[in-house]
């Protein structure tokens, strides 16, 4: 199975645009997967994500009123390029930048254990602002952060397959109304219905700590196509089904992932 897009910057699991591990593959949608890019081989992925969004606040809390009006919404789009590299047999690097050059998500992944059918891997990444951007002179960013996580992917048959992953993220700097630390925990099952064509469905759970407590989960699914020697086509339709303090979301992602040996 080859490794393909990993959209989590257009699925409303976060509360900034970049957050969790990025610029690494995974064989689904949202949930990386514990293999990695084969050795000496680069993954090119241009994809476009879009949603329409609208804020759920908590009235109980004494800050959502410094927040944007219950009643917002907002429609948002963003071109994102991923560069993925296998180091090794067994470590893929990698990095993941927006279309203005505003911020880069680095990434390593590394495959600790691998038999019969199931594997496990471990990874890490940073998520640092660019540039093209308005600038505090505190030079204090929430986008500074760190994250980590395990991976557990199973081969149930051949047809049917599941990723799981958790993961943590600590920003090193806490502002207004903004959040200190967040953990994620990512699950995708696909299903080959043909040679080549799968289904995907995922969930993606999101609890954050700071100023304001805030979670979501959201259901993600989606179809995977790979008949293309070189090339495959994913898309996806990430709706939110629950959100406290952050956004409930209907979205649409569509990447194409390129093969350069």
């Amino acid at each position: 199975m080859r490794n393909l897009i990993v959209l989590l910057f257009f699925i409303p699991l976060t509360l900034n645009t970049f957050a969790q591990v990025g610029g690494l593959s995974a064989s689904k949608l949202a949930t990386l997967n514990a293999e990695t890019v084969k050795k000496n081989t680069i993954e090119f992925e241009p994809s476009f994500g879009f949603y329409n969004s609208r804020y759920h606040w908590d009235n109980s809390s004494k800050l959502h009123s410094n927040f944007i009006n219950n009643d917002s919404a907002t429609v948002s789009s963003s071109v994102m390029f991923r560069f993925s590299y296998g180091l090794t047999n067994n470590i893929e690097i990698g990095v993941s930048i927006c279309d203005n050059i505003s911020n880069a998500n680095w990434g390593i992944k590394y495959n600790f254990f691998s038999k019969n059918k199931s594997s496990a891997a471990f990874i890490l990444g940073a998520n640092t602002p660019l540039g093209n951007r308005n600038v505090d002179l505190q030079t204090k960013s929430n986008e500074n952060s760190i994250a980590t996580g395990i991976i557990f992917s199973q081969n149930i048959n051949k047809k049917l397959s599941l990723d799981v992953n958790t993961q943590y993220q600590h920003h090193f700097f806490i502002q207004k109304n903004n959040h200190l630390q967040d953990y994620f925990i990512n699950f995708d099952l696909g299903y080959y219905i043909i040679d080549k064509i799968q289904l995907v469905s995922g969930f993606n759970y999101m609890f954050s700590d700071g100023l304001l407590t805030k979670n979501s989960l959201v259901f993600n699914p989606g179809i995977t196509i790979e008949k293309a020697k070189n090339f495959i086509l994913v898309m996806q339709l990430p709706y939110t089904i629950y959100g406290r303090n952050s956004q409930k979301s209907l979205g649409f992602g569509l990447a194409l992932t390129i093969f350069i040996e």
